[in-house]
């Protein structure tokens, strides 16, 4: 995979303080760090000290084991086995760059994962988020941690970046006047000015940037394919066949990585976070027709992998790029979780506390029939449990039934609203079921939007592409109108005479027909949206 930092010459100034402190790491001695840890702000600068990092440390002789968050995630047993070379060395120098993508990881990397390192390694770890106190009141790792907060460029240094990338002198203080000390604005402020051979003032150098871009685009397909970076986790080769399968997409391919806001990891392409919705925005033409069509293939692709291949991040593409269209994104979802949450099955311990967050979230009436439920489904539970501490903090319920016992109908009024529809619209065939998402309980923001909230609804949205023989889901909302526009997104429809109350509140009850809607049509009806 082409390395997109390399396909466009970076261009590296300043940091001298940064750089003494890891020269300093890689000579040892009694007084100097094990554990580097770089924070600061998107666009400061992160990567590209790291990759400068590395080049001197493969001068002096280490070997480099580099872990990007894209590609692992919030996932233990994906960076055991991307830094499993870092245990054969002892003069190894392990690289967790992203680590926001991962922070809920802190806790096993500090007391399980570091500390089985070989004794002469260096550790450098990157992120936009200073690490938790723990580790500087751990005895370990204290005395050798050195944080560095990384900060915008000095004018000086920034002016040395600008006459680097070839900006002339005469432009430099109305670009820095613009970009400030960013340097992935200056980086971009100094592409826009080469490209307009000379520099208009604006307050938005990405979407400025974009702007004058879109009309050097060599074609249709490059432009659909820099929309396709708005939506789409990372950007594979594999992906841009599926979406466009007619063209050359190795050179495509190339193209996207040499972009001047285009970074690369083993997992693909994927924009600045800077740009990633000015991309959207601001790269039009191409033929609105034909773009939905691409989405469609993209779709079909992302979904097919989620359904078949075994890899976890297979169902976070496909369910994040389903989630990531405009207003569904902005209203009903965070992306803020930072791999604090993981989850995690049923265990008979967690009971009382799970009555007691429905309790606390809804009320008494709920309390009982998770009970019910707990007893007569455990199986069908998820819980969130904080990486840190693997204490519950939230939980979901996705009860499957092929019949309804009349207990059950007994216990719980949504339910058997459920099984009354089923029964009304031709009842079960013989190796089929129907779902339903009975309880999204997080007592720390009941009914709306967070961490939690996100991954039960990547979850449920991932359950329902692979759960073979299911024929109905149906979900129960306790504030439907506000969750209406996302699950009419999702083409789940209030079912009449579903809503009951329970609580004091109104519960709703939705559902999507597999049989009327199937998946092919389903996906044909998303792209509207877009």
């Amino acid at each position: 995979m082409p390395d997109a930092a390399t396909a466009r010459d970076e261009v590296f100034v300043g940091r001298v303080a940064e750089l003494a402190a890891f020269r300093q790491a890689l000579a040892g001695g009694p007084a100097a760090p094990v554990l580097l840890h770089l924070h600061g702000p998107g666009g400061i600068g992160k990567s590209a000290l790291l990759r400068r990092f590395t080049a001197e440390a493969l001068a002096a002789g280490r070997h480099v084991v580099s872990v990007d968050g894209h590609d692992v995630g919030g996932r233990p047993e994906a960076i055991e086995a991307a830094a499993r070379d870092a245990f054969g060395d002892d003069r190894v120098l392990l690289v967790i760059d992203g680590f926001e993508q991962c922070r809920g990881l802190e806790c096993w990397l500090r007391t399980r994962f570091l500390p089985r390192l070989p004794e002469h390694a260096v550790i450098v770890i990157a992120g936009r988020l200073p690490l938790a106190p723990e580790w500087r009141r751990d005895p370990g790792w204290a005395p050798v941690l050195r944080t560095i907060a990384l900060g915008e460029l000095p004018p000086r240094d920034a002016g040395a970046l600008l006459t680097a990338r070839g900006v002339p002198s005469e432009l430099h203080a109305s670009v820095l006047a613009d970009a400030g000390g960013l340097p992935l604005a200056l980086s971009l402020a100094a592409e826009l000015a080469l490209r307009e051979h000379g520099w208009q003032h604006t307050e938005d150098v990405a979407s400025a940037l974009l702007e004058a871009l879109a009309g050097e685009v060599p074609s249709a397909a490059h432009r659909h394919a820099l929309r396709l970076f708005a939506h789409a986790r990372t950007t594979t080769p594999e992906l841009l066949r599926a979406a466009l399968p007619w063209e050359e997409t190795a050179a495509l391919y190339a193209w996207l990585a040499a972009l001047p806001f285009v970074e690369s990891c083993q997992a693909g392409l994927y924009p600045h976070d800077l740009v990633r919705q000015a991309l959207d925005e601001g790269v039009r033409g191409g033929g609105e027709r034909e773009y939905r069509s691409m989405h469609r293939r993209i779709l079909q692709h992302l979904v097919e992998r989620a359904r078949t291949a075994g890899e976890p991040l297979a169902v976070e593409d496909a369910t994040q790029y389903i989630y990531r269209v405009g207003d569904v994104k902005r209203r009903y979802f965070t992306f803020d979780g930072d791999g604090q949450l993981v989850q995690d099955s049923y265990r008979p311990e967690d009971r009382a506390e799970l009555l007691a967050m429905a309790r606390q979230a809804e009320g008494a009436e709920t309390a009982r029939m998770v009970a019910f439920w707990l007893d007569h489904q455990p199986q069908n539970f998820a819980v969130y449990r904080s990486r840190g501490t693997a204490r519950p903090v939230a939980f979901m319920a996705r009860l499957g039934f092929a019949t309804v016992e009349e207990a059950e109908l007994a216990a719980d009024p949504m339910v058997a609203a459920a099984w009354e529809r089923c029964r009304a619209t031709g009842g079960l065939a013989a190796g089929e079921h129907f779902s339903i998402v009975r309880f999204l309980v997080d007592p720390a923001a009941p009914r709306r939007p967070s961490p939690a909230m996100d991954l039960m609804l990547q979850d449920c949205l991932a359950a329902s592409l692979r759960d073979a023989g299911m024929v109905v889901a149906f979900s129960v909302w306790s504030d439907p109108d506000f969750w209406q526009p996302l699950l009419g997104y999702a083409d789940y429809h209030p079912v009449p005479g579903g809503d009951r109350r329970i609580d004091g509140r109104r519960h709703a009850l939705f559902a999507h027909d597999w049989r009327e809607v199937p998946l092919p049509q389903w996906l044909d009806t998303l792209p509207a949206a877009l």
